[in-house]
Parts: C-alpha cells; sequence; structure tokens
C-alpha cells in the first residue's frame, strides 16, 4: 500500500464552492499527525451552526487558530508529496482545499493528483450496500467493518483516523476474480489495493443475473374469505370489502377507484382476488418498496402451497446489456475522463455478482458525469438482442421476457407501464389492471407524457456515433463498418468528418446563448435549478435575435444528421442498423421537440398543440439545458391509449378523495384527471384509530432507496426511544423528516390546533398513563412512521406481525417545554 496522508476537513457550509475551513487533521500511515484550527475571513459568532454540527469547542477554537495561508502552507509541506486519503475526498475536502490554495496562489501538493477516496472505493467494493450495511457515510462504514460506533464524528481528528480503519476493512474485501485485474486495466486507484486474481472480463459479464421468477406449483388459491389463519392472521372489515370490490371488477370488466386507508392490507386485498380467479394481471406501484412488497407476499402465499406465477417487469433501459458493457470496457481503457472509468469498473463488479438493476445503484452515481454516460450505453436496447449475442443466454433482459410469457401476475412501475403502453410497446388487451398508489399517476402520467431535449444527453447521443476526441463510436467501428456498401461507409465517414464537427458547433454556440438567457431571466433557487417558459415573449428579448440563428442552424445540421443515419446501415440485419435505430428515433423526436417550440413562437407552419407546457430548464447537476414540452391535461391521453388495453382496471389507493359540497363522495377529481369519469368509487372503512388521534396528516413514501430505508428505520427508532419517555399519547402519520418540518411550521399559523382537550387514558388506552409519560393536556405531533402500518399498544388495529410501536408524541411547544 502506498504511504497515504489521512486528511479531513471541518467547514463552515456542505457546499465545497463557498466553505471555508474551521479545522484541518492529517495523519500518515505511521501515526505522524497535523492539526490546525483555522481563521475565517469573516468572525464567526458561538452560535454559528458549524460549531453546533461539528462539536469543535469555539473557545478553544478562538484561543488556536491560525491564518489560512500559514495553515495552508504548514499542510503542503506536512503532505509532501505523498498521496492523499480521505472520505468524500474527491467531491468535497479536494476541491475545498484546491480552491483556496488557488486563493493563496499557493500550488496543491503533488499527492492530490492521485488521490484514494474511501467513499468510491466503498462503492466500487460494495455496489450495492450488503446487509447490516445501512449507507456509505463515514460512521456507517465504519460501525460495519468493525463492529463499533465511530465516537466524535464530524472532528476532524476522529474522521482521519477513522478513514484508516474503513481503508483497512475495505481493503480485506474479495471482489470476484478477474474484477481487480479489470479495474487495473481501467486505470483505477484502488485496483492497488487487491491482488490481481485470474478471470477475464467476458467471463464476468457472462454471471447469472439474479432474475428470479415467483413461481410456485401448488393448489389453487381458494376464495380469499376462505382462507385460514395461515395468509389471514388477523380478520379486518376493510380488507374483506376490498376482496370483494377488487373481485367484482375483475369479473365484470369494471373499472373502480378504491380508497383503501392505512391499515387496510391493501397489497392482500387486491392480490388474493388476483390469484383466486387466475386471470393475467399487471400490477403497477409508485416505488420499489412497494414492489418487493408484493412479490414478497407472492411468495409467502407460494410457500404455504399454493400455485404462483408472477415476475417482476423492468424497463429495458433500466436493465444492464453486458455485451454493450463489454464494448464500453473495451473504450474505456484509453479513456481519459477517469469519473467513466471508475462507473465501467462498478458496472462490472456489479455484473460479476449478478447485478443487472441500474436503478438499484445507489445515488452517489448518479451526481457522476462520467456514469450517467456510462448508463446511457449499457442499457437494454431490444432491437440489438439476438442469438449469436455472446451473452444471450445469460442475459438479465431475456430472462426476463422469459419469466413474463409464464407469468400470470406482472409486477412493475407506474413509470414503465405508461411509458410502455403510451407509446404502444405493450401489445395487452386481455389483461387486469390493478394500479397501487394511484394518487400518484396524475404525476407519473404527467413526466411520462413529457417531451424532453436534454443537452447532456444530446451530447452522449453524438458522441456515440463518433467521439470527437477518441478513435471510438458506432461510425467508426471497423466490425460494424465492413458489414456496409462501400456507398454507406463513404456516407459514414462524411458524416463524422463534416457534418458531426459542424453539428457540435451549432451545439455549443447555442448553449452559451441558451444559458445565459435562462440563467439572467429564469426564476427558481440556482441551488437547485432555473425554469423559464417558452412564449412570444421570447420574441421580444434582445437575447432572441443570437438563439435564433444558433436554434435555426442546430435545426437543419440535425435534419441533415436525421436523413444521413436513414442512408446509413439500411439492411435491418446488421448490427449498426441495430445499434442505430435508438438514436434515428432520438433525434427525430429532438427535431420534433425543437419545432413545436418554434410553432408556439409562430416561426412555423401549423397549429401548436394547445395541451403542451413548453419549458426550458438550467440543471446544476449536468451544468446545462434542456427543453421540456410537458402536457397540461393528461386524461385524454389516458383514456384513449392506457385504458381501453385492460379488461378491468383498479386504482386503489390511502388518499383518493377530495371532498366537497358538490362531491361529497370525493372521487370526481381524479374520475376527470385521470379519463375515468365513468368508473365506479369507493371508500372503505378505516382500520386504525383515527378518531383517537388530534392531528392526522396521512402521506406516503416518497420515492426510496432500499439502500436508504435502514437508515431511515433506525432514525426513526433512535428518536422515539428520546422522545416517547416524555410523550402524551397521540396519533399522526408521516413519512418523512421534510414533512413532518412542513407541518410544523404550517401549525405555527394554526395555534388552535396545538391545543387539546385532556385525555384521561395513557398510551395504554387502560385509564392510567404509562409509565414516565405525562398525562397533560395537549396536541400529538408525529414523526416519521413507514406507510404499511405498525402496531399502537392497547389498540386492537394492527398491521400483523408489525412490532408493537407507540406514536405517542408532543406537540411543539410540548417538546420545547421539555428540552426536545
Amino acid at each position: 500500500m502506498k504511504s497515504y496522508v489521512a486528511m479531513d476537513l471541518e467547514t463552515t457550509s456542505p457546499d465545497p464552492g463557498e466553505a471555508e475551513i474551521l479545522e484541518v487533521f492529517a495523519q500518515d500511515v505511521e501515526g505522524r499527525s497535523f492539526h490546525r484550527y483555522v481563521a475565517t475571513e469573516g468572525v464567526l459568532e458561538a452560535d454559528h451552526e458549524a460549531f453546533r454540527l461539528t462539536g469543535i469547542p469555539f473557545q478553544e477554537y478562538e484561543d488556536q487558530k491560525v491564518p489560512l495561508e500559514e495553515a495552508l502552507v504548514d499542510l503542503r509541506e506536512f503532505i509532501g508529496d505523498r498521496p492523499l486519503l480521505g472520505h468524500n475526498l474527491r467531491r468535497y475536502d479536494l476541491p475545498i482545499l484546491e480552491r483556496l490554495l488557488k486563493k493563496m496562489d499557493l500550488e496543491p501538493p503533488p499527492g492530490a493528483k492521485i488521490p484514494l477516496d474511501t467513499l468510491r472505493l466503498a462503492h466500487l467494493v460494495f455496489p450495492t450496500p450488503p446487509r447490516g450495511l445501512s449507507g456509505y457515510r463515514l460512521a456507517d462504514l465504519y460501525a460495519y467493518l468493525t463492529g463499533e460506533a465511530l465516537k466524535d464524528a464530524h472532528r476532524a481528528q476522529a474522521d482521519a483516523e477513522a478513514t484508516w480503519r474503513v481503508l483497512a476493512g475495505l481493503a480485506l474485501q474479495t471482489p470476484p476474480d478477474g474484477v481487480a485485474r479489470a479495474w487495473r486495466e481501467l486505470g483505477l486507484t484502488e485496483a492497488e489495493l487487491f491482488p490481481d486474481t485470474p478471470g477475464q472480463v467476458k467471463e464476468l459479464l457472462a454471471t447469472p443475473p439474479r432474475v428470479e421468477p415467483v413461481k410456485y406449483e401448488g393448489r389453487p388459491l381458494p376464495h380469499p374469505l376462505d382462507l385460514g389463519e395461515g395468509l389471514l392472521p388477523q380478520r379486518r372489515p376493510a380488507q374483506e370489502e376490498m376482496f370483494k370490490e377488487v373481485e367484482a371488477a375483475l369479473r365484470e370488466g369494471a373499472q373502480v377507484f378504491l380508497e383503501a386507508p392505512t391499515g387496510t392490507g391493501k397489497t392482500k386485498g387486491y392480490l388474493y382476488p388476483v390469484l383466486h380467479l387466475g386471470g393475467k394481471t399487471w400490477v403497477a406501484t409508485y416505488t420499489k418498496v412497494l414492489q418487493a412488497q408484493a412479490l414478497d407476499e407472492l411468495k409467502n402465499v407460494g410457500e404455504k402451497g399454493y400455485a404462483v406465477r408472477a415476475a417482476l417487469v423492468k424497463s429495458p433501459r433500466d436493465t444492464l446489456c453486458p455485451e454493450a458493457l463489454f464494448e464500453l470496457f473495451l473504450d474505456a481503457r484509453e479513456e481519459e475522463d477517469e469519473e467513466l472509468r471508475a462507473a465501467v469498473g462498478l458496472l462490472l463488479h456489479y455484473a460479476a455478482l449478478g447485478g443487472y438493476d441500474l436503478e438499484a445503484l445507489p445515488g452517489y452515481w448518479h451526481f457522476s458525469r462520467g456514469f450517467r454516460e456510462a448508463r446511457d450505453r449499457v442499457g437494454t436496447n431490444p432491437r440489438r438482442c439476438r442469438e449469436n449475442c455472446p451473452f444471450f443466454h445469460t442475459c438479465a433482459f431475456q430472462r426476463q421476457l422469459a419469466h413474463r410469457k409464464e407469468a400470470q401476475i406482472l409486477v412493475t412501475n407506474q413509470a414503465y407501464l405508461l411509458a410502455s403502453f403510451l407509446q404502444e410497446e405493450e401489445g395487452e388487451g386481455e389483461s387486469h389492471l390493478v394500479l397501487d398508489e394511484a394518487h400518484h399517476l396524475e404525476d407519473t402520467a404527467t413526466e411520462a407524457l413529457t417531451l424532453v431535449l436534454d443537452h447532456e444527453e444530446l451530447t452522449h447521443r453524438l458522441n456515440r456515433l463518433a467521439h470527437p476526441q477518441k478513435d471510438r463510436g458506432l461510425l467508426r467501428d471497423k466490425r460494424r463498418l465492413e458489414a456496409l456498401s462501400e456507398a454507406e461507409r463513404e456516407r459514414a465517414k462524411e458524416v463524422v468528418q463534416k457534418l458531426l464537427p459542424r453539428l457540435r458547433e451549432a451545439l455549443g454556440t447555442y448553449t452559451r446563448y441558451l444559458l445565459d438567457l435562462i440563467k439572467n431571466r429564469g426564476s427558481g433557487d440556482s441551488r437547485y435549478g432555473l425554469t423559464l417558459g417558452l412564449s412570444q415573449v421570447w420574441l421580444r428579448l434582445e437575447e432572441w435575435p443570437r438563439i435564433n440563428r444558433e436554434e435555426q442552424a442546430l435545426i437543419e445540421n440535425l435534419r441533415e444528421l436525421e436523413e444521413a443515419l436513414k442512408a446509413i446501415g439500411q439492411d435491418p440485419r446488421t448490427l449498426l442498423a441495430r445499434d442505430l435505430a435508438p438514436l434515428r428515433d432520438y433525434f427525430k423526436g429532438a427535431l420534433d421537440l425543437l419545432f413545436e417550440r418554434r410553432r408556439v413562437l409562430g416561426l412555423v407552419g401549423g397549429e401548436p398543440d394547445p395541451n403542451q407546457l413548453h419549458l426550458s430548464e438550467w440543471d446544476p447537476t449536468t451544468g446545462s439545458w434542456r427543453h421540456l414540452a410537458q402536457p397540461i391535461d393528461v386524461s385524454r391521453a389516458l383514456k384513449e391509449r392506457l385504458w381501453p388495453r385492460f379488461r378491468s382496471v383498479v386504482l386503489t389507493s390511502a388518499t383518493l378523495t377530495v371532498p366537497t359540497e358538490q362531491d361529497q363522495e370525493g372521487f370526481r377529481f381524479l374520475q376527470r384527471a385521470l379519463g375515468l369519469e365513468e368508473a365506479k368509487g369507493r371508500r372503505l372503512p378505516p382500520s386504525l384509530p383515527y378518531e383517537k388521534a388530534h392531528l392526522l396528516v396521512p402521506r406516503h413514501l416518497p420515492e426510496a432507496r432500499e439502500s436508504t430505508l435502514p437508515r431511515f428505520q433506525r432514525m426513526l427508532h433512535e428518536e422515539l426511544r428520546v422522545l416517547l419517555a416524555k410523550s402524551h399519547r397521540s396519533l399522526s402519520l408521516f413519512t418523512s423528516l421534510r414533512r413532518l418540518e412542513e407541518a410544523k411550521e404550517a401549525l405555527k399559523e394554526l395555534p388552535h390546533l396545538l391545543a387539546g382537550p385532556p385525555h384521561p387514558q395513557g398510551a395504554g388506552g387502560r385509564g392510567q398513563p404509562d409509565q414516565g409519560q405525562s398525562p397533560g393536556p395537549g396536541g400529538g405531533f408525529g414523526l416519521p412512521e413507514l406507510h404499511g402500518g405498525s402496531g399502537f399498544p392497547g389498540l386492537e388495529a394492527r398491521e400483523p406481525g408489525a412490532d408493537p410501536l407507540s406514536l405517542a408524541l408532543l406537540a411543539p411547544h410540548q417538546a420545547h417545554g421539555a428540552g426536545l
């Protein structure tokens, strides 16, 4: 192992572009250390948030701080030419250090050019978190690898010392044979930590993917009302009503809204009738968590001896193509962009472990430009699939297709359902549809029907044809070009040498002018993005003549490219034709969107679509722009292109109704919004004791990644241990801290909700206050609770198998008074 110097900075801000250093600690492999408190430009008060978050004693800081330049000179001398080690070093500590060194006219230490970041290393070693690892923070990794909690986290010395132990633990892991060798070929620093075991990349990519159908042989499932305690240990009137409603809809080919309050057990409520009747059914949920819940329930039924045939359906684009990854690996070995090489290294390890779901990879990678480019290339293109592909028989997508053909129940997400059925990629007609969390459907449909032209994606597509700096791309690949006619090869050469350079120049100039316009005139918070609506006002802006000129040039070049690609690879049997097909579709869509924008401005003939809202956005993640055409009303598209594809439709959620004086049942809003005016609506009775609560704010889980759920649950339970001892009984349902904070702010304007009547009973519900709890008056206020229900002590309504968990919590003013 190299002679690294572990370094950690404690700063005034999480933004590396503006953070100032408060404390710096560095330690080398022999245990020698360096420590300084660093003076900031402005005077910091003792109550500054940085001191609270880091735990740095204010007076100690004031007594020992030194000027920034002195600290940086001494730090450079300590580091010397040794490489740096740190956690999140590449994205946080190192950018801050380099920015401040430049400000002081100092050169970065030589070791800054070859850093080892344990955050990236951990993601490479664990492509997805193993059981027991709740996240990739330094404290999470430290606890997982050492079995001990990290003390004094967010102090520079503790974090730097912990980084050494995390590095040691990660270096002891054993990637599959051949992974470290592939990392070496990609030039990744992390490869030096692992032995060079034998194994070729093709062998890694031939690993069978973990695509498992839910398939059980057995007897047919009886009617849900006849099931015993093995599957229904607790009888719930609302769930039994749901059985009847779902069964009736399936039998009659009806469309129905079913509002099933939290605690109904709606997953069983729709799965059991579907299994009993046996017809092919799509089950579309909003989150991956709920998809997993549905599949787990189906497995549970199968393990009880009943026949079950189900499969998870993923978008091809989100399914890893091993052949495409192998080609990318060959290209990436000569790639200067280290982010792209690291992304390829991650994907190779992921594939070697049987991983294939690109959506399941941690969010860390989705902020990487290199990963986004790699992801764009390695998603499955179904038109490229062929039996002579070297990975055909171990391909995740092919296995998914095989499982789908045998399945009765197809579990997917709303986004895929809408994207595929609205584009008529799915040829259903006799299937049923159950749509869970249906209150999200309007937003999901809006996203699915939105047309997007993204600058970064457009650049990736152009680079896929031919990279401007590298000798790679579809139109430069000799193997693909050999299958073309002489005329086609000449046309391809012309595209590479003349057309693409012209197009890139037009795109670059257009981008420069457009970004200036959005940044100067757009609305929003620049930390999260800026938006500018398109209207004829643009024609009167002083920036418009330049943008108009460059947009015309961009359109002309894209049209020429579209025509050129039609003349190249015309034989659909060739690999090039298969690879070019989605690119042709993409460029056509880009042109359609640009022409529609010009119709809105009255610059080309034809009437613009009155149902589209056109926007231009600046995205701080990519640092560039995108154009969007969002549908204003999705009901017509759903009514004409989605609902007719199914024999019956059941839409369910805990919150579907919006009661008004004119519509006391409350279903009319969604009936109109979703194009289901004739659908029947039914509100099932509540299963949880809502009448015992002071304040009810039912919400649902935001999109959650599996990697974040354990940490979320742990955080919840830690908070409850602190709060329950001082809390008064009430029931409030939340699913995220952000929503909790929003509700707190809202209650400041509604003080009458904060004072409730005194309660004669404690949280145990037996007339006596619980031990350690105050029976005093006051409205209760809830913390995050995972959707799906937990038990409530002393109350009969409880999810089967759930641990009893009280949500008896204090109102804000009570919490403050109790020192919380």
